[in-house]
């Protein structure tokens, strides 16, 4: 290597004593090179031009390195070359190498060469120091013109392909003078890993070639640009060509052909191809589109002509006595009387019916076949018929381009080719391999037994390795190994001895169906049949647990930090409010999020109420719900839903997984809890103040089975919401708040209800009523004083209908050993009317002393008279005065009460606490 390393030095130091000289020659050269141009006046390419000799290399499709051409004649030193060729690659390889010039001590002193996976152009030089991947557009069986050139003096490469161009600098030092040495050897069709040597097959070419241009100076660009779009011709002779193949070059293992000038840079690329098996219009329909095509529509006479041509041969074999054995894209309408076109339902202005047909559309599944047989007159070629789509012809197919076909479900070392594409050759259609395998269809077989014929099978194996194949037995004449198939394997690298494929022509974003048909990938698993088979709603899991995922494991924590659990808490209504057996019951809906970073979810859309789980069940929190001095509640499940939260872009597709899904990270797409609850859930209740009372219950939820080091309940947002109507029989609820309450090592959250009492009822029902009686029975203060019987009678009345009433309150609310505010009530109302009747006892007693002295004042003497009359006077002006001053001292004592009685309960209502929980979040914990 250091022998190699000097004597490269030292050629590069010659050539620097020189530099002048050189630079001096190179641009006489350009010169030249343009006189020459202009000499020969460059002039256009016509539609077909002349023809050019083509080299096809591996013509059997193998893989191998004996497939090459060797140039005779021997290279002299150079600082820059362009290489123009036309190249149409008919199967791709690892690389495929188009030139490669290797001189004794280095086997990439020149390489150009293609990656069709990549799909860049390779561009080495100069023992590697100079190594670019140059960006370019390849299609596989289209011709592509390319011109490269390398400057070694400027250290610039330019490269040009179907007319664009780029260029750039080359990687190497400034000061570094590199040469491309003589005396070397030059291939194309194989790369050299040594000199004249050390082929390898996956570094091949197996493609048509022509027109090779080398010269051993840079064109100018807009030469190389011209090449590339074929508007001229380069009449200067190049370096290196075609001019004399035979006398230049050896050739081994290839076949040589010529083809017009004007089919390299043609840019009409599609092509027809006819399936030579009935079908119905559906199925032919279908059958052009799994395979990347559509059924043909002739827009003109031109069109119509030309695809007679192209389906002539097929008439016996599709015709079954009939002349017009195939279909078009075409379907009639019957309310507008027009024929469409079957995909864009865009009215035809071009149809060729024969006399008579096609002029009424009489059904909705018209239909046009074409006539593709030689057998009739001519003036019946190419005509249309209007035939019933169930009928069955041959369908024509129409392809812009070579679509490539993807073959999912292969394992990683699986020596099959994954990309294939459609080849309709001697009248068979086959699948070609991008890179090595080929698909093949096999005639029937009869059994020797049965006198039964097989309709055939279908063969997958690797052209340079038939050992390796795979056996798919055909279900029916019609059917093509595209869709979703069951290949029986031998002796693949994968070591299954079946194998479930989906060969698809389906593009990025799409789901292949179970029969080849292609849908939006969104519309995957969306509760809506969209593939014409119903496939894309079959194994709809979003979620399937691996084999070493446990359930009973909470998620991982990262950085020590617990895994959070979002808690939101919506309270629907508040059924009852139990004041006589201290609880309420509340109907909620609680809604828990959690990341769990072990799992994978599939088809998740975009509406979180479609990713429901129901077939598994992962990790889910475990929750207990206790109210007051954490007694526990009764939970009722009416409903519980697991969903998933689609948040994130899907992960890249997977062409292993046999058919397309859209899978997303558990990092980044949330599980959803939602539960439909009924909680029975004690309170206690502080009645004092009832009925005037404000009333805190507590909601207690509290994780169990895992410890807050773990798995930590958070509020979502405000944590609670009541989404039902506030206001009930006997409470409104005024506010709720949720807060902290944790338990020892275990996370929870407490919700705080505030209830106020709704008053109303009992001010008019009991309130309003009692204080009618005692006002009634204030009011016989105003009746005469000798109107005994009826005052009496009025005042036990309203003390008893008191008392009444204060045994149906008490038996309707639970009784506590306190007195509350109605229980104060009722007994200043029957004190206040036991103390009128005593009022009205004492005035009548003093009335009947007064009786008394008058029946005896005819007795008695007169002073004695005088005496017992002054007493009876004394005694009614008594009755008199008792009366008046309870007329005045009963409604003072009774506004003293009420005003007291107003302040007292309205500091036990504790009305002025509900600011205190109305926005509050305050910390709060037990045990820790």
């Amino acid at each position: 290597m250091e022998d190699q390393d000097g004597g490269r030095l030292n050629a590069g130091h010659q050539w620097k004593t020189s530099h002048s000289q050189r630079l001096s020659l190179s641009r006489l050269t350009e010169f030249l090179f343009f006189v020459v141009l202009l000499a020969n006046t460059p002039r256009a390419v016509d539609s077909q031009g002349s023809m050019k000799l083509v080299v096809r290399f591996q013509t059997n499709g193998i893989a191998r390195t004996d497939s090459l051409i060797r140039y005779r004649n021997k290279l002299s030193i150079m600082r820059g070359f362009t290489a123009c060729f036309r190249i149409k690659i008919l199967q791709a390889r690892n690389e495929d190498a188009v030139l490669s010039y290797a001189v004794e001590d280095e086997a990439n002193e020149i390489y150009l060469g293609l990656n069709f996976k990549k799909q860049i152009f390779i561009l080495a030089c100069c023992k590697t120091p100079v190594y670019e991947e140059l960006p370019i557009a390849i299609d596989l069986k289209q011709w592509l013109s390319v011109c490269v050139a390398l400057d070694l003096d400027d250290k610039k490469w330019r490269l040009s392909s179907d007319g664009s161009t780029s260029s750039g600098k080359i990687k190497i030092s400034e000061n570094a003078d590199y040469i491309v040495r003589e005396g070397g050897m030059l291939l194309m069709g194989q790369d050299q890993d040594i000199y004249n040597g050390g082929l390898n097959k996956l570094q091949s070419l197996h493609a048509d070639l022509s027109d090779l241009r080398f010269y051993d100076y840079v064109l100018p660009e807009s030469v190389m640009k011209s090449y590339t779009e074929c508007s001229i011709h380069i009449n200067v002779v190049p370096r290196i060509g075609f001019q004399d193949l035979e006398k230049d070059f050896e050739l081994l293992n290839v076949e040589l052909s010529q083809i017009y000038e004007g089919a390299f840079c043609s840019k009409d690329n599609d092509f027809t191809i006819v399936f030579p098996e009935i079908r119905t219009f559906k199925a032919g329909a279908l059958v052009c589109h799994t395979s990347g095509g559509t059924l043909s529509v002739p827009y003109n006479k031109a069109d119509a002509q030309a695809l007679f041509k192209v389906v002539a041969p097929y008439d016996k074999i599709c015709g079954e006595g009939t002349i017009d054995a195939f279909w078009l894209g075409v379907r009639g309408d019957p309310e507008t009387q027009l024929w469409r076109h079957y995909i864009t339902n865009a009215p035809l202005s071009y149809t060729s019916f024969s006399y008579g047909s096609g002029i009424n559309i009489t059904q909705a599944s018209s239909c046009v076949s074409f006539v593709g047989s030689k057998d009739t007159v001519d003036s019946r070629h190419a005509v249309w018929f209007s035939k019933n789509c169930h009928e069955e012809r041959c369908a024509i197919c129409h392809f812009n381009k070579v679509e490539v076909l993807r073959a999912r479900g292969l394992c990683p070392e699986s020596e099959f080719d994954s990309d294939y594409f459609l080849n309709f050759e001697n009248n068979s259609i086959s699948f070609s391999g991008v890179y090595y395998s080929q698909i093949v269809k096999n005639p029937g077989v009869t059994d020797p037994e049965t006198g039964i014929t097989s309709y055939g099978s279908w063969t997958l194996f690797r052209l340079d390795k038939p050992d390796i194949q795979a056996t798919l037995e055909m279900d029916s004449p019609t059917s093509y190994p595209i869709g979703f198939n069951t290949w029986v394997v031998k002796n693949d690298r994968c070591g299954q001895p079946n194998m479930t494929l989906v060969l698809t022509s389906c593009g990025a974003n799409q789901f292949s169906c179970n029969d080849g048909a292609c849908v939006g990938i969104e519309e995957r698993c969306n509760f809506e049949t969209d593939c014409p088979d119903g496939s894309d709603e079959l194994n709809c899991n979003f979620l399937e647990l691996v084999g070493t995922y446990d359930a009973s494991d909470s998620p991982s924590r990262e950085e020590d930090e617990p895994v959070h659990v979002l808690f939101l808490m919506n309270i629907l209504s508040i059924r009852e409010i139990d004041i006589a057996n201290f609880k309420f019951v509340a109907e909620v809906q609680v809604i828990m999020e959690w990341i769990d970073e072990r799992l994978e979810f599939q088809h998740l859309n975009k509406n979180i109420e479609l990713n429901t789980i129901a077939d598994v069940t992962p990790w889910l929190p475990k929750v207990e719900f206790l109210g007051d001095e954490k007694a526990m509640s009764d939970v009722e499940v009416r409903r519980s839903t697991l969903m998933v939260n689609r948040q994130s872009d899907p992960l890249p597709d997977n062409s292993q997984n046999v058919q397309e899904a859209l899978v997303f990270e558990g990092r980044n797409n949330p599980l959803i809890l939602k539960r439909k609850l009924t909680i029975d859930t004690p309170c206690q209740f502080n009645l004092e103040a009832f009925p005037f009372d404000t009333q805190i219950c507590t909601m207690v939820t509290m994780l169990s089975g895992v410890t807050k080091e773990y798995v930590m309940l958070e509020p979502h947002g405000r944590g609670v919401h009541f989404l039902g109507v506030r206001r009930g029989l006997e409470y409104q609820l005024e506010s709720e708040v949720m807060i902290r309450k944790n338990d020892g090592n275990y996370s929870g959250l407490a919700v705080k209800l505030t209830f106020y009492s709704l008053s109303t009822f009992y001010v008019f029902s009991t309130y309003l009523p009692t204080l009618i009686i005692v006002i009634i029975v204030y009011s016989i203060l105003f009746y005469p004083l000798t109107a005994f019987e009826e005052r009496i009678n009025v005042g036990l009345t309203g003390l008893l209908v008191e008392a009444t009433l204060f045994s149906q309150v008490s038996s309707s609310i639970p009784r506590t050993a306190y007195l509350k505010l109605v229980d104060v009530w009722f007994v200043y109302c029957v004190i206040s009317l036991f103390a009128v009747c005593v009022v009205i006892v004492v005035i009548q007693y003093l009335l009947t002393e007064v009786g008394d002295i008058k029946a005896k004042k005819s007795a008695n003497n007169g002073l004695m008279r005088m005496n017992k009359f002054d007493q009876a006077v004394l005694n009614r002006m008594r009755a008199v005065r008792v009366n008046y001053i309870c007329r005045i001292v009963y409604p003072i004592v009774s506004a003293v009460f009420l005003v007291a009685y107003a302040v007292f309960g309205y500091k036990k209502s504790d009305r002025g606490r509900d600011a205190y929980y109305a926005n509050a979040f305050t910390e709060e914990s037990h045990g820790n």
